[in-house]
């Protein structure tokens, strides 16, 4: 199909590309949200293989039942998050994409390349994550500071501490 429309000049939006990267061409609307599942789970390595179609809260329901997290939180589908973050999230290990030529499996620092390319690069099927056991108990915790540096300070205190955290947000 993508090899078709490259070339038919049909630009491929799969939900991870910018409608301005498909102006003044016909476009094909691909809707992954089918690709949903977990594919494959390696405990030994904490690592799963996870279509991209998938949804953050589909994803995390399905490690949960698994007694595992990805520790990540994302609102989109999985392909789209790798395709819109600024850099490659931590928990993506590698990434398999199809484009027109075939699918290229991108791992070993190259999945980087996938990050921040709304879809312009090819379609990401799947992607290898970084999993691990759910924990046992939960404590969260939120701080006022009274500005962004003391903020920023409290956060990088944290991280030198060596104090367990699963996840550390700043909000301004």
């Amino acid at each position: 199909l993508l090899a078709l429309c490259a070339e038919l000049d049909i630009a491929v939006y799969a939900g991870g590309a910018g409608t301005d990267v498909l102006r003044g061409r016909p476009i094909l609307a691909l809707d992954i949200s089918g690709l949903g599942h977990i594919l494959a789970q390696d405990r030994l390595s904490g690592l799963v293989d996870v279509e991209a179609g998938i949804g953050g809260m589909a994803l995390e329901r399905q490690l949960k039942a698994r007694g595992l997290t990805s520790g990540t939180a994302f609102e989109t589908s999985l392909g789209g998050w790798i395709a819109r973050a600024e850099t490659m999230p931590a928990a993506v290990q590698s990434v398999t994409v199809a484009t027109p030529q075939g699918v290229l499996h991108l791992g070993n620092g190259l999945h980087h390349l996938m990050a921040g390319s709304r879809g312009s690069l090819g379609v990401i099927t799947s992607a290898k994550l970084q999993i691990r056991p759910n924990p046992e108990s939960e404590d969260c915790h939120a701080y006022l500071c009274p500005d962004f540096a003391a903020g920023l300070a409290l956060l990088r205190e944290t991280a030198r501490s060596g104090l367990a955290h699963g996840r550390l947000f700043l909000s301004d």
